[in-house]
């Protein structure tokens, strides 16, 4: 049997003049596929291809099938003289027909039909003559499209690719790429060699939405499965590699070996400023909290809500600037680039050096001169001795700076817990605990670290991501999911998503002089001791009466569609006291955006002032909930339990959100402090 596959109406009918005994298969929902037996394919091929093409019986010739809604034909002379199998494809618009002869040789293109989108339109009496040849083409005259030539770009279409580049130093493909298994094809055109593709195909799975509806009668799960498909072109370019990804393939791409923010500055240098149509970003004082803005046009990045000293811009969308008689081409990227444009086999290699020469570029660095205070640190003595601190500071479980984050966006009602290792294939094993959070302490405990661990045991091991819906596993390295601050040379680095981050010195300097001016509280507070966080402030509020206890007690907002806690101690003396255990940058980040949530709230909203008396004891409520108190009047204290000595010390990215919060509450006018509860 010899398969044939035809997409849509016009595929079925190609397909269909070429084979005998035509069955389609019910179990494709996206195509028909086609069979028939081998030798009546050329006898039909030729019967069929005779009019169209003057590679078959000299014909010269010839009409389109227009019931077809066939628009134009192009004919390439094939030296094919027993052609036994038909291949049919199908572009964007168009049926490509290729012919494979008895010694398994491919002549292509045999011909190509570009088809009307609009199959009914003038379909019947179509009156259509021309001739066909390598160099000429039958058409519509008055179809609006461009005449196609032959031979011209004959593969392009417009479509999305996704572009890596490899870090320089690498000489072998499979230095940086993992496909045991995959079939390798070197790709030409034109006589030269563009590229290596490497792909497979065929993985199946069944939805998980199949399982609930099996054993209900009438429903039949057979032939039900989503199917997909991976492959990579790789082609050197200007010494370094590139990689046009498709389908899942860029994890077969080790994770080290690209370069970062390459789509990111690809993009910036590509676009112009008033072209932005998305950003992601993190948030470098909330660690773990990342979003995803979107625009209904284009606008400038700082039309988005975007803080350049506590938002790291990881990603942007763009529309570039149009070209003539082009539609305008949309570019995104953080580590890869994805871009919407023309492509075809012969393009990759302008498509590389392009995107290469806009990565090249310092043209961002004028746009955007704050993306300077932050940089990704490349000496690699100094990533070597980053790393070795790093590795020390785990094992000696020096955590008060180092944590595990996600490095990705995740759907997380789709997953259904973390773990430290991969499930075994044997139902019988046990398979691994999973945690619905990362962290440190958990994933130290099970890797059973010593005084070895280096940062190569690091990008080792890895995090799964085990999902709901049975797909497998995501994976990262730990070192990719490490999140750490450093002191180093008399500078600060930060550990984030894999890569080592220089924060500009004067930007420091800047935090820093902002923090040592934020006045120290005068609040007397006892020590914690052993106590957790509820259990000292239950015992603070008991053992001063000038204390009520507001710890979880939390008043609605929004219409209920969110929660407050207005703070956790509040004094007689109308001091606004938030208390949080040291814990890392992430926990204080929201210490500190409480506080201002909580502060604007009680400050310019009477519902929210109304709800608070009825949670304050008597001797605490305000007289007038109505009247907007003077805020002035208040102190809002940031106290952190430490059993650090000396002073109150913080990590870096909490001293920015602390400089935000501080700034937002002063605007509101209160006065704001900060406090140390020694052990």
């Amino acid at each position: 049997m010899v398969l044939l596959r035809g997409w849509d109406r016009v595929g079925l009918l190609l397909a269909s003049r070429v084979a005998r005994n035509v069955r389609l298969n019910p179990r494709s929902n996206s195509r028909a596929q086609l069979r028939c037996y081998p030798n009546t394919v050329a006898r039909q091929a030729v019967r069929f291809l005779s009019p169209l093409s003057n590679g078959y019986r000299g014909m010269t010739e010839g009409r389109p099938y227009s019931k077809a809604g066939i628009d134009e034909i192009l004919a390439v002379n094939t030296t094919c003289k027993s052609a036994v199998v038909m291949q049919i494809s199908r572009d964007v618009d168009s049926i490509r027909v290729n012919v494979v002869d008895r010694s398994g040789k491919t002549h292509r293109p045999t011909f190509r039909v570009a088809y009307w989108h609009h199959l009914a339109a003038d379909s019947r009496g179509a009156s259509e003559t021309g001739t066909v040849g390598p160099k000429a083409a039958i058409t519509r005259s008055d179809h609006p499209r461009k005449e196609i030539k032959a031979g011209a770009m004959g593969n392009a279409k417009k479509t999305k690719i996704t572009v890596f580049l490899i870090k320089d130093g690498y000489t072998k493909i499979d230095e940086f790429l993992s496909f045991k298994d995959f079939r390798v094809v070197p790709i030409h055109s034109g006589g030269k060699e563009v590229g290596t593709l490497i792909y497979k195909g065929g993985f199946q799975s069944r939805p998980p939405w199949v399982s609930i509806f099996e054993g209900v009668s009438g429903f039949d799960a057979r032939g039900i499965y989503n199917q997909s498909s991976k492959a990579v072109l790789v082609l050197k370019h200007g010494g370094r590699w590139f990689c046009f990804t498709f389908g899942y393939a860029r994890h077969l791409i080790d994770e080290l070996a690209y370069e970062r923010n390459f789509g990111l500055i690809t993009s910036l240098n590509l676009a112009e400023p008033s072209s932005i149509k998305s950003i992601d970003k993190t948030n470098v004082g909330l660690v773990s909290l990342r979003s995803r803005e979107q625009a209904t046009k284009e606008i400038p990045l700082a039309s988005f809500e975007f803080k350049d000293d506590v938002d790291l811009l990881r990603s942007v969308t763009a529309k570039l600037p149009p070209s003539e008689d082009e539609e305008q081409e949309t570019v995104s990227g953080r580590d890869s680039v994805t871009i919407y444009t023309v492509v075809s086999v012969e393009a990759f290699a302008e498509i590389a050096s392009r995107l290469y020469a806009a990565f090249q570029s310092t043209r961002y660095k004028k746009k955007y001169p704050w993306l300077g205070k932050i940089r990704e640190e490349r000496d690699l003595r100094i990533i070597e001795a980053l790393d070795a601190r790093l590795a020390e500071s785990i094992f000696k479980k020096d955590f008060e700076k180092i944590w595990l984050a996600i490095p990705e966006l995740v759907a997380w009602e789709e997953i259904e817990g973390f773990a430290f290792g991969y499930r075994s294939e044997d139902p019988k094993k046990a398979g691994p605990i999973l945690y619905q959070d990362l962290d440190i302490e958990s994933w130290r405990q099970s890797a059973r670290v010593d005084a070895s661990l280096s940062a190569k045991q690091l990008k080792t091991k890895r995090i799964y991501v085990y999902w709901q819906d049975g797909r497998e596993p995501t994976t990262w390295s730990v070192y990719r999911c490490l999140n750490a601050e450093v002191d180093h040379d008399r500078k600060k680095y930060i550990l984030n998503d894999g890569d080592w981050y220089n924060i500009e010195g004067s930007f420091v300097n800047e935090v820093q002089q902002f923090y040592a001016a934020i006045p120290t509280s005068k609040i007397a507070l006892p020590p914690y001791g052993t106590k957790t966080e509820p259990e000292y402030l239950k015992a603070a509020a008991a053992g001063n009466p000038s204390f009520a206890l507001m710890d979880r007690k939390e008043v609605m907002i929004g219409g209920g569609r969110s929660r407050v806690e207005f703070c956790d101690l509040y004094s007689s003396k109308r001091e606004i006291i938030h208390v949080k255990r040291y814990g890392g940058a992430n926990l204080l980040s929201h210490l500190f955006s409480q506080a201002t949530v909580s502060g604007e709230c009680f400050l310019h909203e009477a519902a929210f002032r109304m709800e608070l008396n009825k949670l304050l004891p008597p001797t605490f409520r305000l007289a007038n909930p109505n009247a907007q108190p003077r805020a002035s009047e208040y102190e809002v204290c940031m106290a952190v339990m430490s059993r650090v000595k000396g002073p109150l010390e913080l990590p870096f990215f909490s001293k920015v959100s602390l400089k935000h919060a501080v700034r937002s509450l002063q605007n509101f006018g209160y006065r704001v402090t900060k406090l140390k509860v020694s052990q």
